[in-house]
């Protein structure tokens, strides 16, 4: 099989072969020679000598844009940044084994639904046999920093059991729109396939709640992912699961059309991130005044 020119575009990336690819067979074992792709942002080049369906043999080579990974990557609705790869690929195509190194520099990465993105994100990734090791991870994240570790096993179709420890620090969020916080976060991104559950613990040193109480629905509408394989679209619309904790170290306030009031408590978030469950208590403080056709009245207990 011979192609004289072959393309891959995402976005404004845009890569293509300078020679003509060429793939061969001879008694069932495959060559693939010339798999060359370029571009000004770099570089993706795949070698494959006596490939059967039960033992790969590859070497990949990349200098290239993340761009192209989101193909990959369902979980991110946008990602770009220099990422390098030297790595070899052998075993069954189901559970195959690799050996080498990933680099990511200068990251961006967006969740769908999310409003704050994650970025100059740079990661330091090992290859050994089926078991991948993010070593190094640092980042932003709503103007603080953002550190973790992690690893991943690559077991089966459906079967890539994942574990990260994510510390963010002195972050600024608005999650949802109009509900400012300020604060520390220890979590962890886990699970074997989708969805994905994110755990831990957000201590909450400030916070400042002005959505009015409009009755609206506070959900998005949730859409399916063009990239999500077709086994999770069917089973779910959210690749991702909520268990946080939030901590408020300091009281909220609350102000909006029909409060004026501060609070303390805490509240645990589960669930699909679009329609998140939430549980806990609330407790009014002392000064605190309910809004009432523009005239204010003391809170007694709430």
């Amino acid at each position: 099989i011979k192609a004289q020119t072959v393309s891959l575009t995402k976005q404004d990336l845009t890569l293509h072969t300078t020679q003509p690819l060429s793939i061969k067979a001879v008694n069932g074992l495959y060559q693939i020679q010339n798999f060359s792709l370029n571009s000004s942002k770099g570089k993706v080049e795949i070698i494959g000598r006596d490939i059967k369906a039960d033992a790969l043999n590859l070497q990949i080579n990349a200098d290239s844009d993340l761009k192209l990974a989101q193909l990959f990557v369902p979980l991110f609705e946008e990602i770009s940044g220099a990422i390098r790869i030297r790595s070899s690929i052998s075993g069954p195509w189901n559970k195959p084994q690799l050996i080498g190194s990933m680099k990511i520099d200068n990251g961006y990465f967006r969740i769908k639904n999310f409003p704050h993105p994650f970025e100059k994100v740079s990661v330091d990734t090992t290859f050994s046999q089926s078991r991948i090791l993010f070593n190094d991870i640092h980042g932003v994240l709503g103007g603080g920093d953002l550190t973790g570790d992690g690893s991943l096993q690559i077991q089966g179709p459906q079967n890539i059991p994942m574990i990260f420890h994510i510390k963010a620090r002195t972050i600024s969020l608005n999650i949802p729109d109009q509900v400012h916080t300020k604060g520390d976060a220890d979590l962890t991104f886990s699970g074997s396939w989708f969805p994905f559950t994110i755990a831990g613990t957000y201590r909450i040193a400030s916070t400042k709640f002005e959505m009015n109480f409009s009755g609206e629905k506070l959900g998005a509408d949730v859409k399916q992912n063009y990239y999500l394989p077709p086994t999770v679209k069917e089973k779910v619309a959210d690749p991702l699961s909520l268990d946080l904790q939030l901590v408020f170290e300091k009281p909220i306030v609350i102000k909006n059309n029909l409060l004026d009031a501060q609070a303390t408590g805490q509240i645990a978030i589960k669930g699909n991130p679009s329609l998140p469950i939430l549980s806990g208590k609330l407790e009014s403080l002392k000064g605190s005044k309910l809004l009432f056709k523009d005239k204010p009245f003391d809170i007694q207990s709430a």
